[in-house]
């Protein structure tokens, strides 16, 4: 069966790949065409081999191979217009991730297939290398222009920037430090229920992180904060009088989670309004695209999983 499906997939992956990819760098675009003989070309195959499955009661490629196929496909679909809706990639991005991951063999990714949406290990695969390259294309455009009244100019509006806007900026700060707070409670009464950092914890930090300039207004609101604050009081002085435990011990636990959830946050937020601003200047993603793919398919997992088990 793996054979089979590397013979019938690969090829027109890569042709697809490799012309999108080029298309991508040179015209600023990914045609449809390229999308539409993916999408053909994939749900012809295992369309046939489902009919071929149901007629015939020992067959190479059973109809559960197909389903996750198809259920992988459907959320890499979603996933592809979510962050084409908030601007991290095109609509021809999008498109091709979705073919991607119709056409890329499952057993690519294995080692750390996550239930029902294996190409997540892909999707990683994609954008760690584009990160790196916006990374250090800036380092590099930033290295290459530095000078000293550049370096001086920068702090002097910065510092009177921040005179001007710091009270906001402690607003949002303090509203999305209540955010990941909030997060701490959740995270510690549901310990049990859902263990110690899982999925949808996960998704929780990647939600606030593309919702993170609509939280901005709704944190310049000084009711908004008093009443989140009221309520992680209300939760502290509960706790004191229903467990008994102490309510600055309870606080320096929750404050010390927070921080580590803050600093991802951060970080992620920059990296996420460095494809933002990539997206205007239009990087050809496609080329990340097939990247990505090489690195699934020569790791079987994500670069982030290799890199841990590499680092233990």
């Amino acid at each position: 069966m793996v054979d089979l499906l590397d013979f019938l997939f690969l090829p027109i992956l890569f042709l697809i790949g490799l012309i999108t990819g080029y298309q991508d760098f040179k015209e600023g675009k990914i045609k449809n065409k390229w999308i539409i003989l993916g999408l053909v070309w994939g749900l012809g195959i295992y369309i046939f081999f489902l009919i071929w499955a149901l007629v015939v009661p020992y067959t190479f490629i059973l109809p559960s191979y197909i389903s996750k196929v198809f259920i992988n496909s459907a959320i890499a679909l979603v996933i592809g217009y979510l962050l084409w809706y908030f601007n991290l990639w095109s609509a021809g991005d999008a498109k091709l991730f979705f073919i991607f991951s119709l056409l890329l063999p499952l057993k690519y990714y294995w080692k750390t297939a996550l239930p029902y949406f294996p190409s997540f290990a892909l999707l990683i695969n994609i954008f760690i290398p584009a990160l790196l390259f916006l990374i250090g294309q800036n380092l590099f455009y930033f290295l290459k222009s530095i000078s000293i009244s550049k370096i001086a100019g920068f702090f002097s509006s910065g510092i009177s920037k921040l005179k001007t806007t710091y009270p906001t900026f402690l607003k949002i700060f303090f509203g999305f430090f209540l955010i990941f707070i909030t997060f701490q409670i959740i995270k510690n009464e549901l310990a049990n229920l859902f263990g110690q950092f899982g999925w949808w914890q996960a998704s929780v930090l990647l939600l606030v992180i593309i919702l993170r300039k609509s939280l901005n207004k709704v944190f310049q609101k000084n009711w908004f904060l008093c009443l989140f604050s009221l309520g992680i009081i209300f939760y502290l002085i509960f706790g004191y009088f229903a467990f008994s435990y102490s309510i600055l011990a309870k606080l320096a636990l929750l404050i010390r989670g927070s921080l580590f959830f803050m600093v991802i946050f951060m970080v992620a937020s920059l990296l996420v309004s460095m494809f933002e601003e990539s997206q205007k200047k239009h990087l050809p993603f496609a080329i990340w695209v097939m990247t990505g793919a090489i690195i699934t398919m020569f790791l079987q997992s994500s670069l982030l999983s290799w890199l841990m088990q590499y680092l233990r």
